[in-house]
């Protein structure tokens, strides 16, 4: 009984992530181009949500370098 809890609980967790980046995805979705979109937030994927961070997965550091200089201070509101 207790693993279907946890089986539950870790679905639930994984739905919230989701939801979250969902959501982050609509506002970045408002403010880039189509092209930025598809191409530096499409890829990236909810890992999970820990004390009001959301942690997320990159393709490769390539991508990572890209993605920090283009849209970093973007994302932090500089």
């Amino acid at each position: 009984m207790p693993v279907a809890s946890t089986k539950n609980q870790t679905s639930s967790a994984t739905k919230s992530v989701e939801k979250v980046w969902d959501n982050c995805l609509k506002l970045i979705k408002d403010n880039v181009s189509p092209q930025n979109f598809k191409t530096w937030f499409e890829p990236i994927k909810p890992i999970k949500l820990e004390k009001n961070v959301l942690t997320i997965e990159v393709p490769s550091q390539f991508f990572t370098n890209g993605w920090k200089s283009i849209f970093l201070l973007y994302l932090k509101g500089n």
